[in-house]
């Protein structure tokens, strides 16, 4: 990733602190690649080889062995993931490997599922590079043991609720904006009530109950227990984080389920031609954002007219779709629309569908060169910085050329995901219009062509060590780097990098980078102006810096 010519370090303690046995210990027998690869499934013949990995699973907390864990291998050099457990002693070979870039991912219930080179599940994992008939050994894979949160949901009444859905939810920056995004297992409660929702890391979690669509008994028909956020409220912004530490188990919660009001939605749904979308369905559900689950709560059938009307809403925040398909033709159009809920019928509501926009462009290195590289695995999409996004589907060709089809319309920006080690995207630009960073409007009717996606391999790192006021080493700390131009500090921004590291590393802003959301407040801005310290970050040397060109913060 390159950076500007002016860029602000910072380093900040992280509140939660981890154990030193986090970490993933390895000593392949050549250097280590920084960035997970997806693997290819379809497009690539079995291949076989002559490379070995080899390692043991153990718990952090005692060293003893872990069996019957799986341990999952990924490359785009295989069809399709390899898993195997692990035996008696905890230990794993595969064996026959083609040479590639791999990635090994471990679990175990009761334990919190990791990659290697993690130490939570909230970082980047590292690739590990095998060339033919290289044997990587001592791959020695240290799991936490999770934690666990369980409880009782009750009725109005103080009885125990049975069949609800419980959640764990963390705080995350998802789609421009913060929200609580499902992690961990899900669970429902049983006859008595009680629910446990484990395999968590440590961390801060928000506890949701979600029952069904039923009215309650007694009470007026229009009236049903809507979705409750521990200690009892309607409201996200009212829940009370619960904080769990290293295999810690917090028990005896209970979640009240709380009545809410119902409302009814009611609108038209027409496709791109203004004709009524008669006898589809418009579905009524709800997203876990960020993890591609959602649910349907109820649906209804559009009249002749165009009419739909979907009746006892809960309050919340709720997702409109319909799915269209000429049957002359067979093209499919969708629509949807996000509204919130209070308790107040909604009238009035237009779903429009459309069949989206079509976007072609090329993927290129600097100098318009074609990438050293197969596409395989690499993932195109554009995005807008809002819920609801629909990406498009897309294709990548193998002389990088590309095709996105059924995007939405409105303001966008391109991303790419999943490129090899040490590559990611330096610009993009529409014509002669750099849309790297400012999105581009995009309309259905004209859609967008001669597209260019620049990427590079000259990504600048930075690295050293963080200590407090004492001098002592800080174990557990999250590093920032951020340009000095405040208007860079968006969403989604290359310039804004962040990396979860422990002192037995050196810093690597590409090994495990994820995007800062935007900073809007005026005294949150203030403060990391007043604590930070500016220093110049130029394209990487042909040589790796020395010990002591590395710098201390």
């Amino acid at each position: 990733m390159r950076f500007p010519a002016s860029c602000v370090l910072m380093a900040s303690v992280a509140v939660a602190s981890a154990s030193s046995g986090w970490l993933l210990a390895a000593q392949p027998a050549q250097g280590q690649a920084a960035a997970p690869q997806a693997a290819s499934r379809d497009a690539i013949p079995a291949r076989t080889g002559t490379a070995v990995l080899r390692g043991r699973v153990v718990a952090a907390a005692t060293g003893l062995a872990i069996r019957r864990a799986y341990v999952r291998i990924s490359s785009p050099a295989l069809r399709e993931p390899r898993t195997i457990s692990t035996d008696e002693s905890g230990r794993f070979e595969f064996g026959r490997l083609p040479a590639g870039r791999y990635t090994v991912a471990v679990g175990k219930n009761g334990y919190v599922g990791l990659e290697f080179g993690q130490r939570t599940p909230f970082e980047n994992g590292k690739a590990i590079d095998l060339a033919d008939g290289q044997t990587v050994e001592r791959l020695d894979i240290f799991l936490p043991r999770g934690s666990a949160i369980a409880g009782t949901v009750i009725d109005d009444l103080g009885e125990p609720a049975a069949s609800i859905w419980v959640f764990a939810l963390r705080p995350q920056y998802f789609e421009g904006r913060r929200q609580l995004v499902s992690v961990g297992s899900r669970t429902t409660t049983d006859d008595i009530g009680q629910f446990r929702v484990y395999g968590l890391a440590p961390g801060t979690y928000f506890l949701r109950a979600q029952p069904t669509f039923s009215p309650v008994s007694g009470l007026d028909k229009e009236a049903l227990f809507g979705d409750t956020y521990y200690p009892g409220s309607l409201l996200a912004a009212d829940a009370q984080p619960i904080t769990v530490r290293v295999g810690q188990e917090r028990l005896n919660l209970t979640i009240p389920l709380v009545v809410a009001r119902t409302a009814r939605l009611s609108g038209v749904a027409s496709d791109a031609r203004g004709r009524p979308l008669a006898g589809e369905q418009v579905a009524l559900g709800q997203s876990s954002r960020g993890l591609g689950r959602s649910y349907m709560a109820s649906a209804a059938r559009v009249e002749p007219d165009g009419r739909f009307t979907i009746p006892n809403v809960a309050p919340g925040e709720w997702d409109l779709r319909i799915n269209s398909r000429d049957p002359k033709t067979d093209a499919r159009e969708f629509a949807s629309l996000s509204v919130v809920v209070t308790g107040e019928d909604i009238d009035g509501l237009v779903l429009v569908t459309s069949p989206g926009a079509t976007i072609t462009g090329r993927i290129v290195c600097e100098g318009d060169e074609t990438p050293p590289f197969p596409p395989r695995g690499v993932r195109l999409y554009f995005t807008e910085l809002g819920p609801m996004s629909n990406t498009g589907t897309s294709t990548i060709h193998e002389d990088w050329s590309f095709e996105v089809t059924g995007v939405g319309t409105g303001a966008r920006v391109l991303r790419l995901l999943s490129l090899p080690g040490g590559w990611a995207l330096k610009a993009a630009y529409a014509g002669d219009d750099e849309i790297t960073d400012q999105p581009m409007d995009i309309r259905e009717a004209r859609g967008v062509s001669d597209v260019r996606a620049v990427i590079t391999n000259r990504l600048t790192e930075v690295a050293g060590t963080v200590s407090n006021e004492r001098g002592q080493a800080v174990t557990e700390y999250a590093i920032v780097v951020f340009p000095t131009d405040a208007a860079r500090w968006s969403f989604q921004s290359r310039f804004v990098r962040t990396s979860a590291v422990s002192t037995s590393f050196p810093v690597c802003l590409q090994a495990s980078i994820s995007p800062l959301p935007s900073i809007t407040s005026r005294k949150a801005r203030g403060r990391i102006r007043s604590s930070s310290r500016p220093s110049s970050l130029s394209p990487p040397p042909s040589r790796l810096p020395t010990a002591s060109e590395e710098r201390s913060i």
